[in-house]
């Protein structure tokens, strides 16, 4: 409330989860994960990006020319490398 934020009490929620009570802060944008990721992949494409699925990481190999490792001892180089998994298999 001392935010400002339009805000309304919940007891259910629209998807299959047992709650007690929300707190919903409502007239907030919604991201839609799927159709982001789509528009930024046609994006990377375009640019030239290579997208490896299918592939088990297991290491990062940092550098000047930073590295992946892959579960079949592949290395895939580049400029950047960004991890993005649900479960992160690197901590540097």
């Amino acid at each position: 409330k001392q935010l400002g934020i339009d805000r309304g009490w919940k007891t259910a929620l629209p998807f299959d989860a047992d709650i007690k009570a929300a707190l919903a802060m409502t007239q907030q944008a919604q991201f839609h994960p799927l159709h982001y990721l789509n528009a930024l992949i046609d994006q990377l494409l375009e640019r030239g990006v290579r997208i490896y699925e299918q592939t088990t990481a297991v290491d990062v190999k940092e550098g000047n020319r930073p590295a992946v490792v892959t579960k079949d001892d592949h290395h895939l180089t580049g400029r950047y490398i960004i991890s993005c998994s649900h479960f992160p298999f690197y901590d540097g």
